[in-house]
């Protein structure tokens, strides 16, 4: 072949779910992967804007998850008069929630590491964990409203939350 070309993110997805935090194992692959990638699959470009979030490549992030947020409304796969593009609504939820909110879920606590732009200052997202309420309040500042005692990695700083939290 003289052309190397993946259709999808599969190697970065991987890395997504595991929430793989070695940095230069994580930057090299999506170095690597990301000019090859031919974003075929509309899950792609979410996968690649949540990775880019995660490295902090903020304009790439923004850059993909809008084209998400584009594919039904330009009608950028020439099929929207067939319907919207369920598996790119889950990508765009999927990129809003582990890309820009920043959520994982670890084993006995959350971790969410929010972000702004300048197209999103601020937004209000309710999670349920483990039988409570996570309200996230992000704009100037970040306020974390629990309806019990949550374990939360905000940032990369573990908190017990139960109440509210002033970041």
């Amino acid at each position: 072949y003289k052309h190397q070309v993946l259709k999808q993110a599969d190697t970065m997805l991987a890395l997504m779910l595991l929430d793989y935090d070695d940095e230069t194992v994580l930057e090299d692959s999506f170095n690597y992967y990301e000019p090859i990638t031919t974003h075929d699959s509309s899950l792609s470009k979410c996968i690649y804007s949540i990775v880019a979030y995660k490295l902090q490549k903020e304009e790439m992030a923004c850059d993909y998850f809008m084209k998400v947020l584009e594919t039904d409304i330009e009608n950028t796969h020439k099929n929207t008069e067939h319907g919207l593009h369920v598996a790119n609504l889950g990508g765009s939820y999927l990129g809003f929630v582990y890309g820009v909110v920043g959520l994982r879920i670890h084993r006995g606590y959350l971790k969410l590491n929010p972000k702004t732009n300048e197209h999103l200052k601020g937004y209000k997202i309710n999670i349920q964990y483990q039988g409570e309420t996570v309200t996230l309040t992000v704009n100037e500042s970040i306020k974390i409203e629990t309806t019990g005692n949550v374990t939360i990695m905000l940032n990369n700083e573990l908190y017990e939350v139960d109440g509210v939290l002033e970041y």
